[in-house]
């Protein structure tokens, strides 16, 4: 990160806010971020320095600040009255994919490894983050099956399913990177759900046959290509956990997939 967090407080009060550091836990990991107050107070949302990092300054103060009106909007609708009512949750609800855990949400397997669960949106502003998982006591709310459930959620991850090569996304800068599939949704946010989208399978299996490798890359994505059996896959998927730009919080899996006519295959063979 090229600015300091202190820095990054000093232009948010420049422009009229309050702020200040703070450390919290997310998802079990200890997490560095700043909280602006909103107004009296009643609204503290929290920015995380991950999330940050790659970026000017001015330009995650400009996103602090372009989200904290929509924030603050959300605020004024009482939590419990958001997630009871169907009618809003039906059009906000979505797939997201994490690695096994004993939480008490209502969860699909996926590999036999992953989790999918299911999030409510809070906030229509994607850079806000704004969300709250669906625990199984919230089903009493709606009166609807898991499986109806499902569906709904299903249908609204997928609008948002964006496929694109590395050469796509990386530009004529990158020649030869046609070979390397990038598999997540148009805000870049919980994408690895986008996993379970047919289109997907049928995009992947028409570019590199039955047999291919998906690399988790993140909670947010997938990478996928074709299989070779000299391939180390699992060391990639190492390698990219271990990388500065992707905290604990963010891993998805410590392997990779081998994926043959529609099925995981056994993970002998993969290094």
């Amino acid at each position: 990160m090229e600015f300091t967090m202190n820095e990054l407080i000093d232009e948010l009060k420049r422009r009229g806010f309050e702020a200040r550091e703070i450390d919290t836990v997310k998802n079990g990991v200890r997490k560095h971020g700043i909280v602006v107050k909103i107004g009296d107070g009643s609204v503290c949302p929290i920015f995380y320095a991950d999330d940050m990092k790659d970026f000017p300054m001015q330009e995650v103060v400009d996103k602090i600040v372009s989200a904290l009106p929509s924030i603050e909007e959300k605020s004024k609708t009482p939590f419990l009255e958001m997630i009871s009512d169907w009618d809003y949750v039906k059009d906000h609800i979505i797939l997201c994919l994490q690695h096994g855990s004993t939480e008490g949400v209502f969860k699909w397997n996926l590999f036999g490894d992953l989790e999918i669960f299911l999030r409510i949106k809070l906030c229509e502003d994607p850079d806000s983050l704004v969300s709250v998982k669906v625990r199984n006591e919230y089903l009493a709310f709606w009166g609807i099956d898991p499986d109806t459930l499902y569906s709904v959620a299903l249908e609204n991850t997928v609008k948002e399913t964006e496929i694109l090569t590395m050469a796509e996304k990386l530009g004529a800068d990158f020649p030869g990177m046609d070979d390397m599939v990038i598999i997540t949704n148009k805000s870049g946010i919980n994408g690895a759900a986008c996993i379970v989208d047919d289109h997907v399978t049928e995009y992947l299996e028409k570019k590199f046959g039955s047999e291919y490798v998906l690399l988790p890359n993140t909670i947010h994505e997938w990478l996928a290509m074709a299989y070779d059996p000299d391939g180390d896959y699992d060391g990639m998927v190492r390698d990219s956990n271990m990388s500065d730009a992707v905290g604990p919080d963010l891993v998805l899996s410590d392997h990779a997939y081998h994926i043959k006519n529609g099925e995981v295959i056994d993970r002998e063979g993969i290094a």
